[in-house]
C-alpha cells in the first residue's frame, strides 16, 4: 500500500522524500517497482477480458453463474467464485428482469373481511368475579388478552 502510494506520487516528490516519510526502504520500493507482475494477477486480467467479452455478447444476460458455466464449457478452467469476485469487484452485473405479476388477480378477488378484536381484561375489584368484556374493538383499549369479538364473527 505504501509502495502503491509511493508510485502514485513519483512525479510530484522524490522517491528519497517519500520513503523516508513513508519510512520504508528506498531499496524495498525499487525491489517492488521492479517486480514483474504475479501469475495470478495476470490470469485475472486474461479472465476479466473473457468475462467481458461473454457479458456483451449475450446482452448483459448473465449473472456469475451462467458466465462461468459458458466459460467452463468453452476450456477455461476457473472457479465459480473467482467469476463471481471478479464480476463484483468490476462492477459487472446482469440486466434484472421484472418478475411476471397476474394484474388481474388483485381486481378479481373479493376484499378480505376485516376481524375485530376486543380485549380480555382481568377485573381489578376484588368483589367482582370473573374476566371483564369491554365492548372496544382494536383502538383503544390498553393491555389484556386479544379474542375475537363475538358480533363481528356472528355478522361475518
Amino acid at each position: 500500500m505504501r509502495y502503491r502510494f509511493i508510485e502514485d506520487h513519483r512525479n510530484e516528490f522524490r522517491v528519497t522524500a517519500l520513503c523516508r516519510v513513508l519510512r520504508v526502504p528506498r531499496s524495498g520500493y525499487y525491489r517492488w517497482s521492479n517486480t514483474p507482475p504475479c501469475r495470478r494477477l495476470l490470469d485475472n486480467q486474461r479472465l476479466l477480458t473473457r468475462i467481458c467479452a461473454l457479458h456483451a455478447a449475450t446482452d448483459q444476460n448473465y449473472g456469475a453463474l451462467k458466465t462461468w458455466r459458458a466459460l467452463r464449457d468453452s476450456g477455461e478452467s476457473c472457479g465459480r467464485h473467482r467469476v463471481a469476485r471478479l464480476r463484483r469487484a468490476h462492477g459487472i452485473e446482469a440486466k434484472r428482469m421484472r418478475r411476471f405479476r397476474a394484474a388481474c388477480a388483485a381486481r378479481n378477488n373479493p376484499p378480505q373481511r376485516r376481524t375485530c378484536w376486543i380485549r380480555i381484561f382481568r377485573s381489578l375489584n376484588p368483589i367482582g368475579s370473573g374476566p371483564a368484556t369491554l365492548p372496544l374493538c382494536r383502538h383503544g383499549a390498553v393491555g389484556g388478552i386479544w379474542r375475537r369479538c363475538w358480533t363481528c364473527i356472528r355478522d361475518e
